[in-house]
């Protein structure tokens, strides 16, 4: 695989091994995937959400299957920044860093001094290479540029932007400092029918459905020209779709269906749709 550049106007650079990376909350922290995926295959590794407080889970019910995918309401459960730091870096060092894979932080926006309080403790891991900021569905403009501007500092920056907020949020990103744009968050679903009662009250949706409204955010974002990389997230499943995507405009991909259905990587392995 040839190498990707996700940062080229970052001090540092962000360089991934390949165009394939994992959607963060699809393999962990690494050491709950570890010997059921082959890291090899990845182009870096994109960590579960974390915040600088610890959250606990969301309540049940909290999945649901629906055609060909699944919906999840997780409630970001995580142990803390400073947990996570403590815990986990030793792993991320032992499987990731002799190898040179890059390890990106998947940070979610809460309030503006939080997310600077959590960076300032990242910048201080030697594994981590870079820092996803994940984004509410409903954040404001404004808000968005406080977080942007709260995560931006020595590591390299990536904005995941809601689905169905890329276009016009992606020129305030890229303002506000981000390095690299991650097209999109899962589109947000809502349970409708007689069943409704049995499943999450929202979730998030994974499933193949989300492809073409991925392809076509991603699309139109691209021809905005805001000269930073972008990555494509929602319904990659099989090798066709990666090239599908990187023809569309994006630089890298991340899979997170695929893995869940056989902990295999699209690019590293067709799988079918």
């Amino acid at each position: 695989m040839s190498l990707v550049e996700l940062a080229p106007s970052h001090k540092r650079g962000l360089t991934l091994r390949g165009p394939v990376l994992n959607a963060s909350g699809t393999l962990g922290f690494a050491v709950e995937a570890e010997g059921l995926v082959d890291f090899d295959g990845l182009g870096g590794f994109v960590t579960n959400p974390v915040t600088f407080e610890s959250r606990g889970p969301a309540g049940a019910p909290n999945a649901a299957a629906v055609a060909g995918g699944i919906v999840l309401h997780t409630g970001l459960p995580n142990p803390g920044i400073k947990a996570a730091v403590r815990r986990f870096a030793p792993d991320w060092e032992r499987v990731f860093g002799r190898q040179g894979l890059p390890v990106i932080v998947h940070l979610a926006a809460t309030r503006p001094q939080d997310v600077r309080r959590a960076v300032e403790i990242l910048e201080r891991v030697d594994v981590v290479s870079g820092l996803e900021l994940g984004l509410r569905d409903n954040i404001s403009a404004s808000e968005m540029t406080q977080v942007v501007h709260a995560a931006r500092g020595n590591l390299p920056l990536i904005v995941r932007l809601p689905l169905d907020r890329a276009e016009r949020y992606a020129p305030t990103a890229v303002r506000a400092g981000a390095d690299a744009l991650c097209i999109g968050a899962p589109p947000r679903w809502h349970p409708t029918g007689p069943d409704s009662a049995s499943l999450p009250r929202s979730g998030r949706l994974y499933a193949p459905a989300t492809r073409e409204p991925m392809l076509a955010a991603l699309a139109l974002v691209a021809g905005l020209g805001l000269e930073v990389p972008l990555i494509a997230a929602g319904g990659i499943l099989t090798a066709s779709d990666v090239t599908t995507a990187l023809n569309a405009g994006a630089v890298a991909v991340q899979a997170d269906l695929a893995l869940w259905r056989g902990r295999s990587l699209p690019g590293a392995g067709d799988l079918a749709p």
